[in-house]
């Protein structure tokens, strides 16, 4: 299967239910190699497993790339500069307070027009300029409606339901207590899974080339907003960048290599 197959039966490992959400997941996360990235919002009820998804999808990416934010400091981030990658940097906030200081920041995070992130503040009377490099795409897991309007829009909600339409709520529920019991996630051999998969994402990361889908002309975008359509885009040319053995390249004028991705 491909690359994507393969973090679906890995999250499928140790996280049942949520199929749907966490299909989505995969692709928000991945659209910021690609796009300026799908920024996210994991809502629902506490305790539906919203934190739970988002970890354990985040296990098929290189560390490197993927930080867990604790603090609702928006001064530790910047401070902290130096442990991000200078390309790419998913920042998963989980469940944390959000104060004016850390909306603001959200929002510069998720303003794709604004290519530098610049913090400005003054250290024992001195002024100092601090600047997060690389890409940034943030996904928010709160079972609360997020308190400022202006950023929920800004994201793309896909709320968590814990099952399918057909599938069994109490198969999946069985299933959660059973991981719980032989303590799935600190399986050595599940870990073993997910490394060729980070591996892989890694290489496609090295040897990246631009992505084009033609069949994103045809789907119907009435329904959504403009920030959506943008997401809906970028996750679709994630799924292409993933999706190795049904792409096709070709060679442009100028020598720039394309990759052309499958419905």
């Amino acid at each position: 299967g491909s690359l994507f197959d393969e973090m679906q039966t890995s999250i499928a490992l140790t996280h049942e239910g949520h199929k749907t959400t966490r299909n989505a997941l995969i692709l928000m996360e991945a659209s910021l190699f690609v796009d300026d990235g799908a920024h996210g919002l994991l809502g629902g009820e506490s305790g539906g497993g919203k934190t739970d998804l988002a970890l354990t999808c985040a296990l098929n990416l290189p560390a490197k790339h993927v930080h867990i934010i604790s603090s609702n400091s928006p001064k530790d981030i910047f401070y902290d500069f130096e442990s991000y990658d200078d390309e790419y940097n998913i920042l998963i906030f989980d469940d944390i307070l959000f104060t004016d200081e850390l909306i603001k920041l959200c929002k510069l995070l998720t303003d794709n027009k604004v290519k530098k992130k610049v913090h400005k503040t003054v250290i024992n009377g001195k002024a100092e300029r601090f600047e997060l490099k690389g890409k940034y795409e943030i996904i928010i897991t709160y079972a609360k409606e997020l308190p400022d309007e202006e950023l929920a829009n800004r994201l793309f909600n896909i709320g968590v339901n814990i099952v399918d339409k057909g599938e069994s709520k109490g198969r999946v529920k069985y299933a959660i207590r059973d991981n719980k019991v032989i303590r799935a996630d600190d399986n050595p051999l599940i870990a073993q899974i997910r490394e060729p998969i980070r591996a892989g994402v890694q290489y496609l990361l090295e040897h990246k080339t631009p992505v084009f889908n033609p069949y994103l002309s045809i789907y119907n975008p009435v329904n959504f907003n403009n920030r959506d359509i943008n997401h809906l885009v970028a996750m679709t040319n994630a799924h292409t960048f993933f999706d190795l053995q049904n792409r096709s390249t070709i060679k442009l004028n100028d020598d720039t290599v394309m990759t052309i991705g499958s419905l």
